[in-house]
């Protein structure tokens, strides 16, 4: 995760500045702003990371091998360690890539 910020820090923050540019034009011109004025940014973010876990980046960047992902191994799968072809890291089961969530706090 911190790979991947430092990679689109400036993305990250230009969309943010977008969204919070937006909300501030809504308001200086009498409408309403949504519950989230961030939501298209942490959008942008969320799609940003899955695709960043697709497509490797991380090991290409980092030059670090995870053993279980260069094996194949896959709990997705009744055999997980079946032979099958190398896969991205950090997406076994799934459930990382699926549940990331981007948001701001206080």
């Amino acid at each position: 995760m911190r790979v991947f910020y430092e990679l689109n820090e400036q993305k990250i923050a230009d969309d943010i500045a977008d969204d919070m540019a937006k909300s501030m034009d809504a308001i200086l011109a009498g409408e309403p702003v949504g519950q989230d004025p961030l939501n298209d940014a942490m959008g942008k973010i969320e799609a940003g990371l899955r695709g960043y876990l697709d497509a490797d980046e991380w090991q290409q960047v980092s030059g670090q091998v995870i053993a279980a992902a260069a094996a194949g191994v896959s709990h997705r799968f009744k055999k997980p360690r079946h032979a099958r072809g190398p896969r991205p890291a950090f997406i076994d089961t799934g459930l990382y890539q699926a549940n990331f969530r981007a948001w701001v706090s206080k």
